[in-house]
């Protein structure tokens, strides 16, 4: 057993091909926002305070530690942003929970609360850690959804499972597109170079007028910094449209074994009757589809996003009292 807090992700990368093994080992999860893909850069460039990291042969906690009331702390999820990852990971359930159940021990005289990110609220980890520590059960946060598309059996069977005018607009979209001279460039692997040409592109989209999205400098500073993580193993995956020699749109994404999870979407606000949105999405599907990717994460659940999905994954937080009085 290794234990370590660190004022940065030193002591997470000291093991990150160790716990990157045991998320993809753990079922019921946010795999690629449980990863070390993500919650490095996250904690790195939108994170505070110290991680602590605790790991075993068989599983693994990473928390990221808060200041909490009088002087305490709380041990916190690193994914605090967003709630997607889970800071328990490891195929081994008990083992996981014993590991959690040494950090609430450890530090029961600083530490007013854990607050467990990316649970599923249906999943046998939630179950096994009602019965064994639902006794420290004190609260719940926000659910939080992502949608997902099943290209199990293709892209073709996914679209026979969408509504007819969803297969009308797309194949009328791909006529105005060809006929307005639009171009699709296909980006596998790269890092953050790839991000930085999004962030040139969405500069043109309605994000880019209100600052959000890639327009953001924090933000594009996290997906920067996550695509130079990936970089060294070609897993982003990007589309860009053009039209006039100028990019127009783009979709940006990464794989994680057979899951893609897309990151940001946009497209020049003067593009919008191109149904840009829409056929980047597509493209991508196809692309990744004949890589042999099965599951199409789409991010967080969003009103258009119900249409192009198969499923609704959502996870719970759960909060856990820490401090025991003396």
């Amino acid at each position: 057993m290794t234990g370590t807090i660190g004022g940065d992700c030193s002591a997470l990368l000291a093991v990150r091909a160790h716990v990157d093994d045991l998320v993809s080992r753990t079922d019921e999860i946010d795999e690629f926002c449980s990863s070390p893909d993500w919650i490095v850069p996250l904690h790195h460039t939108l994170g505070s305070g110290g991680l602590l990291v605790e790991t075993t042969d068989d599983a693994a906690v990473v928390l990221a530690v808060q200041p909490g009331p009088q002087g305490r702390t709380v041990l916190w999820g690193v994914d605090v942003a967003w709630g997607y990852a889970r800071p328990v990971v490891g195929p081994d359930l008990d083992a996981g929970i014993d590991l959690l159940d040494r950090v609430l021990r450890d530090h029961r005289r600083d530490a007013v609360a854990v607050v467990l990110t990316g649970v599923d609220p249906a999943g046998a980890f939630a179950a096994r850690l009602v019965e064994r520590l639902g006794h420290r059960l004190i609260g719940t946060g926000e659910p939080v959804g992502r949608r997902v598309a099943d290209l199990a059996d293709g892209v073709d069977a996914y679209l026979e499972r969408r509504s007819r005018a969803f297969r009308r607009n797309a194949r009328q979209a791909q006529r105005r597109a060809e006929e307005a001279g639009v171009v699709f460039e296909w980006v596998a692997g790269g890092g953050a170079d790839v991000v930085e040409r999004a962030v040139r592109a969405e500069s043109h989209s309605w994000k880019g007028r209100e600052g959000s999205g890639l327009a953001d400098p924090t933000f594009a500073r996290f997906y920067g910094e996550l695509a130079a993580g990936l970089a060294p193993t070609g897993r982003l995956r990007a589309g860009f449209a053009r039209l006039d020699g100028h990019d127009i749109g783009f979709i940006l994404g990464a794989r994680r074994g057979s899951t893609y999870r897309g990151l940001q979407l946009a497209y020049a606000e003067s593009a919008r009757a191109l149904s840009i949105g829409n056929l980047l999405q597509l493209g991508q599907m196809y692309r990744l589809a004949g890589e042999g990717v099965t599951r199409y994460d789409l991010g967080q659940d969003m009103a258009y996003k119900h249409a192009w999905s198969d499923e609704l994954f959502v996870t719970d937080t759960l909060v856990l009292r820490g401090r025991v009085r003396p």
